[in-house]
């Protein structure tokens, strides 16, 4: 993730990495690669939701671009973003297939012969491309936090409150990020994703 960051056409002012506070993540933390911009911050007994929260708090800038750890960044995803968030507040983009290549999208949001089931929601199929999807001006995540009752950000009723919120929001209909699967990642396995997101 850090690596295609750093390869950004339009690098970012700070990079903020929230690690939990235990043994393995300190341990971890002696080998990233730390740029004078990048800020490890650990955090004790945080979930995703509050650790996006914290992040909007503490961070120094007015515009935000959330990612998780096995994201990696198409090399103009931040130019993109910063682009699109001049005329928006919040802006969110296509997402790939695990693993795949940036120019094989999932599927288009709003195509017309597309319909997402409920059935393709359970089996995964997040339309708003899920919490490394979302960026936006700092304000509105201060405004509009996210739950944190929910263990991951897959926050359907925060999109709900933005919208009603008469909060502007721009699609991108193209990938701007890749997911690079692992072991432990809940993507590899559909029971998985069927399960949480029937919960």
């Amino acid at each position: 993730l850090l690596e295609s960051i750093y390869k950004q056409t339009l690098l970012p002012e700070e990079i903020l990495i929230l690690l939990d506070q235990n043994k393995l993540c300190e341990d971890g933390a002696k080998f990233i690669r730390k740029k004078n911009i990048c800020r490890i911050i650990f955090c004790n007994n945080l979930n995703l939701s509050q650790k996006r929260n914290y992040g909007a708090e503490i961070t120094n800038t007015k515009l935000i671009i959330y990612s998780d750890d096995d994201d990696i960044w198409h090399e103009k995803k931040g130019e993109l973003t910063i682009q699109a968030l001049k005329a928006s507040k919040i802006i969110c983009h296509e997402f790939t297939k695990f693993g795949e290549d940036f120019q094989k999208p999932r599927f288009i949001l709003g195509k017309k012969s597309k319909i997402i089931s409920t059935i393709d929601l359970l089996l995964g199929s997040n339309i708003f491309g899920g919490g490394s999807g979302i960026a936006g001006r700092r304000e509105i995540f201060l405004s509009f936090p996210f739950d944190e009752s929910y263990l991951f950000c897959e926050d359907f009723f925060w999109w709900t409150k933005v919208i009603l919120g008469g909060i502007k929001i721009e699609y991108i209909p193209y990938p701007l990020v890749k997911y690079r699967t692992h072991k432990s990642n809940m993507t590899l396995n559909f029971l998985k994703i069927y399960f949480f997101n029937l919960k």
